[in-house]
C-alpha cells in the first residue's frame, strides 16, 4: 500500500490526520505533499490550524469535487466544433485555390 493510499483510507475511515500521526502511525515525514497530491486529484480536504497548542495543521477530508482520469483531467462538457462563419469561409476558399493541387475533398 502507498503512503497516499494510507492517508486517504485513514482519512476515509478514522477521520482526522495529523502530521504526528502520520509519522508515528504510518512512517510519513512529508504528509503535506501527499494531502497536494490528494488535492490536485480532485480531493476536498480542510486544514485546520489550532489556535490553542503550537503550530501544526489537522486534515479532515471533505469529499470529492470531482473525478479525474489517471491521465489528466477531462473537462465536462468538450468544446463542439462550430461551423465556419462567412470571414473564415472566405479564407479557407483562398487557401483550397492557392493550393488548388495539394488540397484534396
Amino acid at each position: 500500500m502507498t503512503q497516499k493510499e494510507k492517508v486517504l483510507n485513514h482519512l476515509k475511515n478514522i477521520g482526522n490526520l495529523t502530521q504526528l500521526e502520520a509519522t508515528l502511525e504510518y512512517r510519513i515525514l512529508r504528509l503535506g505533499a501527499i494531502i497536494n497530491v490528494l488535492r490536485k486529484e480532485g480531493y476536498e480536504i480542510r486544514t485546520n490550524t489550532p489556535e490553542d497548542k503550537g503550530n501544526y495543521a489537522i486534515y479532515e477530508l471533505l469529499g470529492t469535487k470531482y473525478k479525474q482520469e489517471k491521465r489528466g483531467f477531462n473537462p465536462p462538457n468538450p468544446p463542439q466544433e462550430k461551423e465556419p462563419d462567412e470571414t473564415e469561409q472566405k479564407m479557407l476558399f483562398a487557401l483550397k485555390s492557392k493550393f488548388k493541387g495539394y488540397w484534396e475533398e
